[in-house]
């Protein structure tokens, strides 16, 4: 006859004559058995606080590597932001510079226009243009040009 404990697994029983003895020697292979088997649940159970434990960790792990990223990519908006703005106080200096150049290329042009200076030259200052005597080309140190062509004006500024 075979019997199951109450885990399901089939007990071989031996026949005695008293059902006494039959019950001593149940009772002991019973008792081992639950020692092994409570042995090996508290090892599964242990094993599982382990996993859990170990499970618990990679979890905060996980969420800590998530925040530090999250932190990361917040700080480099943070710099991306800034950098545009400086590049957009840079440019925006560039083009004043620019206009600032134009202006003052216009007015050295109106500064180096012969015209303007003759007339500054005569109305302003009272210069009279010269004989043709007064004019001399000079060499400096040793160096010797060509002798430019000069002539005297005698339509603007006579006396």
């Amino acid at each position: 006859m075979q019997t199951y404990n109450r885990y399901g697994q089939v007990i071989e029983d031996e026949w005695w004559p008293s059902g006494q003895s039959n019950d001593i020697n149940h009772n002991r292979q019973n008792t081992a058995y639950n020692q092994k088997v409570d042995s090996r649940t508290q090892k599964r159970r242990a094993d599982e606080i382990k996993a859990s434990k170990l499970s618990r960790i990679l979890m905060y792990a996980t969420i800590a590597l998530a925040l530090m990223l999250v932190f990361m990519q917040i700080s480099r908006l943070a710099e991306l932001a800034g950098q545009t703005k400086q590049i957009a106080t840079l440019v925006t200096g560039i083009r004043e510079l620019q206009n600032e150049r134009n202006n003052l290329e216009v007015r050295l042009s109106m500064q180096q226009n012969i015209n303007r200076v003759r007339d500054e030259a005569v109305y302003k200052l009272g210069m009279i243009q010269p004989e043709e005597g007064q004019i001399q080309v000079v060499s400096l140190n040793g160096y010797s040009a060509p002798a430019p062509m000069q002539t005297v004006d005698r339509t603007v500024g006579t006396e």
